[in-house]
């Protein structure tokens, strides 16, 4: 189908959406290129957004946000949708130990034992201020929606990754780029369970 600047963008995040093509663009500070988008999404070519955005055309028109940019996104959503949203991004890490002796010893045979070698952080934002912040095992970072009991810290395991955290001189988080990104209208966040009933962005 032939794409022009009533065309509906279904997909913003990961979250549908029936915004028009031209509408976006103007949300996005690029109502002057919209001629350019339109060319490029009829192209079948990624049109880059400062770096920050990127909008496609495969079986939908979609938005996608860069994993490194994070700044003003929810306010983003607020526009397009009319509500606030909340981001969560999570990201999978692993501890690596500087030197080699017992001490370093312990800490991968601890890590191994109980998480297979993978952490990951989940950072959950209301306007870019961070309101909480879990640490959890077993799992990747596109799983946060899946996760149980068995994926919580026990008291130990929390005092013995503060402990890691805490001695930059023998450890550090080895983060590989392994980033996910989550949203979620903040009428249906639940700090409590706080893992379910998000969007994912997708990797």
């Amino acid at each position: 189908m032939e794409i022009n600047e009533n065309s509906i963008v279904s997909n913003i995040c990961g979250v549908k959406s029936n915004i028009k093509l031209f509408e976006l663009c103007e949300y996005l500070g690029i109502s002057d290129e919209i001629d350019d988008v339109v060319e490029y999404l009829n192209d079948n070519e990624q049109f880059d957004i400062y770096g920050e955005w990127y909008l496609d055309n495969y079986d939908e028109i979609e938005l996608t946000i860069n994993l490194q940019f994070d700044d003003g996104v929810t306010e983003v959503f607020e526009k397009i949708f009319g509500e606030k949203y909340l981001m969560m991004v999570s990201t999978r890490y692993s501890y690596t130990c500087h030197n080699d002796n017992n001490h370093d010893n312990h800490c991968i045979e601890w890590i191994s034992d109980i998480t297979k070698g993978n952490f990951v952080e989940s950072v959950i934002e209301d306007d870019g201020q961070v309101i909480k912040e879990v640490i959890t095992k077993n799992h990747y970072e596109d799983e946060v929606l899946e996760i149980n009991e068995s994926n919580f810290l026990s008291t130990e395991e929390e005092t013995q990754v503060k402990k890691y955290d805490d001695d930059n001189e023998n450890y550090e988080r080895y983060l590989d780029a392994k980033y996910c990104h989550y949203f979620i209208k903040k009428s249906e966040f639940n700090s409590d369970k706080w893992w379910l009933g998000w969007t994912c962005q997708g990797i």
